[in-house]
């Protein structure tokens, strides 16, 4: 191998890393804190620097990405909702209800779009995981959510961005952070 070719392959070989650790500062294993709500018996991790706050807007804990780092109109973040559900209640249905809910934004929110619905993991269960989009007013934002039941409680990891390409890889590092106690 001629030492151009060597060098091109070096190139192509480190750029998905230095662009990964580019789109994720903050998001490092040490740059992350444990967040845990025995009562609703699940952890999620965090960056260090979001700001957590308990009981917002009728999420358990919702974690906003800081003002510095954003565009000014828009905070990315992660909520975890835990809610108690009907007993008896299949992952399908809990799915079905939450894909409904959605549909009764449609009075608030313009443009509404299904990007994906399919399974992911949450922990070591399988969930439903959606991302749509929507505009409120002018702004554009995009939604990744998963969706699971564990026992009594349904479970709900959504990240709200209006900048999903540089905050997907941080969703999801987030979301597969989550454990059940």
């Amino acid at each position: 191998m001629n030492i151009d070719a060597f060098f091109k392959r070096i190139k192509f070989s480190i750029t998905p890393v230095i662009i990964t650790m580019l789109v994720l500062p903050g998001c490092g294993k040490d740059n992350m804190v444990e967040y845990v709500n025995s009562e609703k018996g699940f952890s999620i991790s965090f960056p260090k620097n979001w700001e957590k706050k308990e009981g917002f807007l009728g999420s358990t804990v919702i974690a906003l990405e800081p003002i510095d780092d954003s565009d000014g109109t828009f905070r990315s973040n992660v909520a975890v909702v835990a809610e108690p559900i009907t007993p008896g209640m299949s992952d399908g249905d809990y799915y079905k209800l939450q894909f409904k809910s959605l549909s009764q934004l449609t009075g608030h929110i313009k443009n509404f779009k299904l990007h994906s619905n399919r399974y992911a993991n949450v922990g070591s269960e399988k969930a439903k995981q959606l991302v749509y989009s929507y505009n409120i007013g002018q702004l554009r934002v995009t939604v990744i959510s998963r969706a699971v039941i564990r026992e009594k409680t349904g479970y709900i990891i959504t990240g709200t961005s209006n900048n999903i390409v540089e905050f997907s890889n941080k969703y999801r590092k987030i979301a597969e952070s989550f454990k059940f106690l």
